[in-house]
């Protein structure tokens, strides 16, 4: 089961996957993101937004800081969270290679 990740622990594991390893799979040629539309990617319990994708935000999906930080690393679907505005471009986004 869940053991339960503090929120203040998972943002920081949201902002490191993000911040490094998404740009750093980006420069290596191994990630392409959308450079149109962007999703944001919220912790409801923290307040933190992560903005994933370029051009305008054209969707959210909120969340716990631990289940965004899980659906980055697919080890739970984004169907978890709270979509909102385009839900393909979510998918289109959170389905990609974004970590390891």
């Amino acid at each position: 089961g869940m053991t339960g990740v503090p929120p203040d622990l998972a943002a920081d594991g949201v902002s490191e996957a993000i911040e490094v390893m998404v740009r750093l799979r980006v420069d290596a040629g191994d990630l392409v993101l959308p450079p149109d539309s962007c999703v944001e990617l919220r912790a409801d319990d923290t307040g933190h937004t992560w903005r994933l994708g370029g051009g305008p935000v054209v969707a959210s999906a909120t969340g716990r800081a631990e289940q965004v930080f899980l659906v980055l690393w697919k080890r739970l679907p984004s169907v978890e969270l709270i979509l909102g505005g385009d839900p393909l471009a979510v998918g289109a986004i959170l389905d990609l290679p974004l970590t390891p």
